[in-house]
């Protein structure tokens, strides 16, 4: 089996693997971390939500390679073949785009963000250390930067690699 053909077939695995190890990671830093209560406390509902999401979009993509549905995961840069599992995945993606957005701008998701990376961050010494705004600006870009991505996908209309 070839490096290209284990990715095409596994690379949900491998990105299932890397979310639970980045939950398990930042789950750790948030229980040592000495930032205010009300800060962890945040970042502790953050961090179930983020990394429910990731399981279930790579879970998604898993179930159709597996069982045979798409042909592998190149499969999902093409949502233009109707294919169940590459539809609820992009529109999945796009569903969590907006209610992220909505959550930013309307909620206290830009704080609780920040309060994230302000607990899991491995260093208090980085220089850069973003307001609570530039996380709304963030969020309110996520619905076009998705939109953007689906487009440029389809819009290339290419075959999906053999391997």
């Amino acid at each position: 089996m070839t490096i290209a053909r284990f990715l095409s077939g596994y690379f949900w695995l491998i990105a299932l693997a890397i979310a639970l190890v980045n939950h398990f990671l930042a789950m750790r830093r948030i229980e040592r971390s000495r930032e205010r209560p009300e800060v962890v406390a945040a970042a502790r509902r953050f961090l179930p939500v983020m990394t429910g999401l990731q399981v279930v979009m790579w879970g998604v993509m898993g179930m159709g390679v597996v069982s045979g549905s798409t042909r592998s995961v190149f499969s999902f840069f093409r949502p233009q073949d109707g294919n169940p599992f590459v539809l609820f995945f992009v529109g999945f993606a796009i569903a969590v785009s907006l209610a992220h957005a909505w959550y930013v701008l309307f909620s206290d998701g830009a704080f609780v963000i920040w309060s994230f990376f302000q607990v899991t961050r491995r260093s208090s010494s980085l220089s850069f250390n973003p307001p609570v705004w530039f996380y709304r600006i963030l969020g309110a870009l996520n619905p076009v930067l998705i939109a953007w991505w689906i487009y440029s996908v389809t819009a290339l209309n290419g075959k999906i690699p053999e391997f």
